[in-house]
């Protein structure tokens, strides 16, 4: 549930598609920007709460 407070943080979308083999670089500073954008706005994009 999205509230309209926090809807421009949604603007940006991430195709990222699995078939496509990027390293895990590519991979590695995904998922640490997708943890510092759940911690900073108080969100939780998936199936795990992320620790500061």
């Amino acid at each position: 549930m999205q509230s309209k407070h926090y809807n421009y943080l949604y603007e940006i979308q991430i195709d990222f598609d699995r078939n496509i083999h990027k390293g895990y670089e590519v991979n590695y500073v995904i998922y640490n920007c997708m943890v510092y954008f759940q911690i900073n706005n108080e969100q939780q994009l998936g199936g795990f709460v992320p620790r500061p």
